[in-house]
């Protein structure tokens, strides 16, 4: 536990964190004031069409910065401490650093905090839009199924009776799931770390990677489609979100685990 605070201390304290929120913040203000703003103020007779719950940043299809928010999630999410094992090992930090604590601490609670960080990061700028979105646009809930034309979420989509019934449950859901996607992200860079000696393709890979995906994998399978929450009915479905998260995670655990055994076999 005292590994793991410290971790975390290292993480919430450092400027890469601070520079991964504002850069996320920059993109809401963008969507705020290229998306939100123009609609205010709101006329009555079109308040139903005009709510935060269909121009919130996550759900927002239509605008240039919902997409670009979501191709650049996974390196929003390793700015902050995925490279933090790749400074540690050529600072020398890591062999101080293991005299006080055993390896097996030593690598989980890193594991552990750039998960932690790398969630907030994106957590961050997509409540802030939420949240000015709601003071903007008045929060009314959505008309009846037979305008779904007008929506992002479309009929048949994951969740739909939530999204007409309780709205900022269905947004808070899907603010999850891009955090889940972001920590998975984040630790996936940090067990690349273990293999790269270049700082910047450390925190570049995952991103490429997921650019990568987007070409050769099943569209229904891409992390890109799953994350949000502004596609139709088959590009959600809970049994492949967890399953891709899960399958992420595994990889990075076993790039964690062969990497350390690699670097203490070196050293």
């Amino acid at each position: 536990m005292k590994t793991l605070k410290i971790e975390c201390i290292r993480a919430f304290y450092s400027r890469s964190l601070l520079f991964a929120i504002l850069a996320g913040l920059a993109i809401s203000i963008i969507h705020i004031a290229t998306s939100v703003l123009p609609y205010y103020p709101v006329p009555l007779i079109g308040a139903q069409f005009m709510t935060p719950y269909l121009f919130w940043l996550g759900i927002d299809g239509a605008s240039f910065t919902n997409m670009q928010f979501y191709y650049l999630l996974p390196l929003l999410a390793s700015i902050p401490y995925a490279d933090s094992y790749y400074q540690d090992y050529k600072s020398g930090f890591k062999k101080l650093y293991l005299i006080r604590t055993t390896k097996v601490s030593y690598y989980s609670s890193k594991l552990l905090a750039v998960m932690l960080v790398g969630g907030i990061s994106i957590l961050v700028p997509l409540l802030f839009d939420l949240a000015v979105s709601a003071m903007i646009l008045p929060s009314v809930l959505p008309p009846h199924l037979s305008y779904m034309s007008y929506f992002s979420v479309q009929y048949g989509s994951e969740w739909l009776g939530l999204f007409f019934e309780h709205p900022f449950l269905y947004i808070f859901i899907f603010i999850g799931i891009a955090c889940a996607y972001a920590a998975v992200f984040a630790a996936l860079s940090y067990g690349i770390s273990f293999f790269l000696k270049n700082r910047f393709v450390v925190l570049s890979a995952v991103f490429l990677l997921n650019l990568i995906a987007t070409i050769i994998i099943p569209y229904k399978w891409i992390p890109f489609v799953l994350m949000r929450a502004s596609t139709g009915m088959i590009d959600h479905h809970l049994f492949r979100i967890i399953t891709t998260l899960l399958f992420c995670l595994l990889i990075a655990c076993i790039l964690i685990f062969l990497g350390s055994r690699r670097r203490d076999v070196i050293d």
